[in-house]
C-alpha cells in the first residue's frame, strides 16, 4: 500500500511540476490547407484589409495593423523583375488567393491588438525557409513571447508534399494554426523577412479572446500520456529482477 501510495505521489508532483511551466504556444499546420482550426466551436474573425498600400488598418474591436519599411497591403502577383515582388498564396483548390493580403517584402506588418489573444490562424504563401527568411514573433505587452520561423512552419507540417523553398505553388502554401498554452496570451504579432517577401492573408482571430485551459486541449491529453508514461516507468523499475 505504502508503495502504490509513493507512485502515486511521484505522479502527481511529476503533473505539478509539468504543469506549472511558464505561458507558451502550441503551433498545428495544416500543409496545403487554407481554413483556420478556430478551438472549441467558436467563430473566428477574419482580419482582411480594404485598402491596398501601407497606411494603417483599423479593425473596430480587434485592434490595428501598421506597416514598416516597404510592408503593404497588395492584390495578385506582382513579378521581382518589375521591382519589389510577392505572389498571392495558394488556396485548397490549387487557385490564387484573389483578395487583398500582406506581404512583408523586407519591412514588418504589426498586428496590434486591444485584447490579449489566445488563437491567430494565418493563411502562410510562399514559405521562405532561409535562416533569415520569413519570421513570426507573438509578443504580450511588448515581452517576446514565442517566434515561429519558416523553416520551423514546413518541419511541423504533416504530409508535406511538392515543396520546396519559396515555392509560390500549391505545395507552398500551409495554414497556421497558434494557440495559448498554460495561459499563454499575446497582443502584438509582427511579421518579418530578410528575404523578400513574407506573403499572408485570412488572418483570423477571436475576440474576445476564449480561455483555452477551460476546455481539455491537445496539451492536457499530451500531459495525461507523459504521466501515464511516468508511472509505468516507475512500476518497470521497482519489479523484481530474476537473477
Amino acid at each position: 500500500m505504502r508503495l502504490l501510495a509513493s507512485i502515486a505521489l511521484l505522479c502527481l508532483l511529476f503533473l505539478t511540476v509539468r504543469a506549472s511551466a511558464g505561458p507558451s504556444l502550441l503551433y498545428f499546420v495544416s500543409a496545403q490547407e487554407g481554413a483556420a482550426e478556430v478551438p472549441n466551436g467558436l467563430v473566428g474573425e477574419q482580419l482582411i484589409p480594404d485598402q491596398l498600400g501601407s497606411s494603417i488598418i483599423n479593425f473596430q474591436g480587434y485592434g490595428s495593423v501598421s506597416f514598416l519599411d516597404g510592408a503593404h497591403v497588395v492584390n495578385g502577383t506582382n513579378n521581382y523583375a518589375q521591382g519589389g515582388g510577392y505572389a498571392a498564396p495558394i488556396l485548397p483548390t490549387g487557385l490564387n488567393y484573389t483578395q487583398n493580403y500582406y506581404s512583408t517584402e523586407l519591412g514588418d506588418v504589426t498586428f496590434d491588438f486591444s485584447n490579449e489573444q489566445t488563437y491567430f490562424g494565418v493563411l502562410w504563401g510562399s514559405v521562405d525557409t532561409e535562416s533569415d527568411g520569413n519570421l513570426l514573433s507573438f509578443y504580450n505587452n511588448s515581452v517576446l513571447i514565442s517566434q515561429i520561423t519558416g523553416s520551423q512552419l514546413v518541419s511541423l507540417a504533416q504530409n508535406v508534399q511538392n515543396f520546396y523553398d519559396g515555392s509560390q505553388l500549391f505545395g507552398g502554401t500551409f495554414y497556421l494554426n497558434v494557440y495559448g498554452a498554460n495561459g499563454g496570451q499575446f497582443n502584438e504579432v509582427v511579421a518579418s523577412s530578410g528575404v523578400p517577401s513574407f506573403e499572408f492573408a485570412e488572418v483570423t482571430v477571436i475576440d474576445p479572446p476564449v480561455n483555452l485551459n477551460s476546455v481539455p486541449e491537445p496539451r492536457t491529453i499530451f500531459l495525461f500520456s507523459e504521466a501515464i508514461f511516468f508511472l509505468l516507468a516507475v512500476i518497470w523499475l521497482i519489479q523484481p529482477r530474476k537473477v
